[in-house]
């Protein structure tokens, strides 16, 4: 077998393998069901330090032409707070796509969907498109 065909064989393969592991919903399709618990995820931060060198202006002057460059003169320890994980609202439905057994779903929401779920009793009914599967 020639290289292009191994490729374009292991192209397909992959492509099948993502097609069944789908489970024939896409994040983006719009999904019903009842509405049961919510979640909020909170963003997670991190402190982060780093050496930051330090510079100087250092100016020379020559037959009355001055030129000045920047000079390391040093290192200083630089830190800050670093956002590692984005915040999350979900959203969990029973019945999903009126599936009386398929329940206890999590789906990943915006957050003007979370709000609108969260003023709802659960049981009702909700219908939205996700952003994402799972929470």
């Amino acid at each position: 077998m020639n290289r292009k065909a191994i490729v374009t064989a292991g192209v397909a393969a992959l492509v099948v393998a993502l097609a069944a592991c789908d489970g024939g919903t896409s994040a983006l399709d719009t999904v019903e069901g009842n509405r049961d618990d919510l979640r909020y995820v909170a963003p997670v931060y991190r402190m982060e330090t780093k050496q930051v060198d330090v510079k100087q202006l250092q100016c020379k002057t020559v037959n009355k032409k001055t030129a000045c460059k920047q000079v390391k003169v040093g290192t200083r320890a630089e830190t800050r707070n670093v956002l590692k994980k984005s915040e999350r609202w979900c959203v969990e439905l029973d019945a999903v796509n009126g599936e009386l057994t398929d329940n206890d779903r999590w789906y990943t929401v915006d957050q003007g969907t979370h709000q609108l779920a969260s003023e709802m009793t659960e049981g009702t009914s909700i219908k939205f498109t996700p952003l994402a599967l799972g929470c």
